[in-house]
């Protein structure tokens, strides 16, 4: 089974698996397409070029948001970076992911290590 499989259609070009789970918050789905080697950072095709952690945070799911950026899905230091589109004002839920990553690398950086079984 090919878990990085993109969908075609005038609405979901490249859409893969791990993109749709994200979007529904099916953590358990996530997890699995992962231990499965799901691209976590796959694009969809065309100008925008979305993540599964875009797709999360379009629709502001902050537990899909948490787990994908804790299983390091690519945040740019700077959300303006031209390498992590949409801007912020269409993908609001990304202010979360930056929450997310500022916790963990507070905590990384306490302590020398990064816990991914935080409730933060």
């Amino acid at each position: 089974m090919d878990v990085n499989v993109t969908a075609w259609g005038p609405k979901s070009q490249g859409v893969t698996p791990l993109h749709l789970a994200a979007q529904g918050g099916h953590l358990n789905v996530m997890d699995e397409l992962l231990n499965r080697g799901a691209n976590i950072d796959a694009r969809t095709k065309g100008a925008c070029g979305w993540t599964p952690l875009h797709s999360a945070a379009k629709e502001r799911n902050k537990e899909a948001i948490k787990f994908l950026v804790e299983n390091g899905a690519f945040l740019p230091d700077d959300i303006c970076d031209v390498r992590f589109n949409p801007p912020l004002h269409y993908c609001s839920g990304l202010e979360w992911a930056y929450e997310v990553k500022q916790l963990l690398e507070g905590s990384s950086s306490s302590t020398g290590e990064t816990s991914y079984s935080s409730d933060n």
